[in-house]
């Protein structure tokens, strides 16, 4: 998931998934966060909003 989508970032698609799972009682599908941004607190930003890994693209 490219965290800097146009119209819906990242961060509020990955959120709206995660909120469709769990209404429709769905198993969670993995989301892996594309992002530029290496830093270490990014990482926890990316889990925060329901993905699993992170991906640092150069």
């Amino acid at each position: 998931m490219d965290v800097q989508r146009p119209v819906m970032d990242g961060f509020d698609a990955s959120k709206a998934i995660r909120r469709w799972e769990k209404e429709e009682e769905k198993k969670q599908i993995s989301i892996i966060a594309l992002t530029a941004h290496a830093v270490e607190g990014y990482r926890d930003t990316c889990l925060q909003h329901g993905m699993r890994l992170r991906a640092v693209r150069g």
